[in-house]
């Protein structure tokens, strides 16, 4: 969808400098001219305040832990959409070799918190519309839950995964 606006506004934008509106004014005792005003509002997103996100270091867990890293959306149309994929493929972290793993739940915190699956949007979120930086707030976060069983099974190491997100503007 986002290819056909693109394709959409460049045509708009030839033809726009093709065919003028404007027009001069006459010699005379009065004079009038014309010219079409025009403005583009780009469909635009940002997520920024992202950092990396050290869980800590344990030997076991007695429940569930949670982790929250907030984050700034900007979205010129004030909606916008989050699909997160895990270079894991599903939202594990895994050892050095990969022969073990340590099961993740991820959701997504604005005004409440929503799940999120692997490769699957949530849409309809608000994010700001004022400032590219959010004007220095953090309107949304991440949060990962690590359950104390699927921590507990595994076995010792250092356990990674790199979590991609991906905002459109809706």
């Amino acid at each position: 969808m986002p290819i056909v606006r693109t394709a959409l506004l460049l045509a708009l934008l030839v033809r726009m400098t093709m065919v003028s509106a404007a027009t001069d004014g006459l010699l005379g005792s009065e004079s009038e001219a014309t010219t079409l005003i025009s403005f583009i509002k780009q469909n635009s997103v940002r997520i920024s305040g992202v950092s990396d996100i050290n869980l800590g270091t344990r030997a076991s867990l007695t429940r569930s832990e949670h982790y929250t890293e907030d984050v700034c959306v900007y979205t010129s149309t004030g909606a916008y959409a989050v699909t997160a994929t895990s270079l894991n493929g599903t939202f594990e972290l895994r050892n050095e070799d990969s022969s073990d793993a340590i099961v993740y739940r991820l959701q997504w915190v604005v005004e409440g918190a929503q799940d999120l699956l692997p490769s699957v949007a949530l849409r309809g979120l608000r994010g700001d519309v004022s400032d590219i930086d959010c004007n220095g707030n953090l309107n949304a976060s991440i949060r990962i839950i690590v359950s104390a069983s699927s921590f507990n099974r595994a076995d010792p190491g250092v356990y990674t995964d790199t979590l991609m997100l991906l905002v459109r503007a809706e």
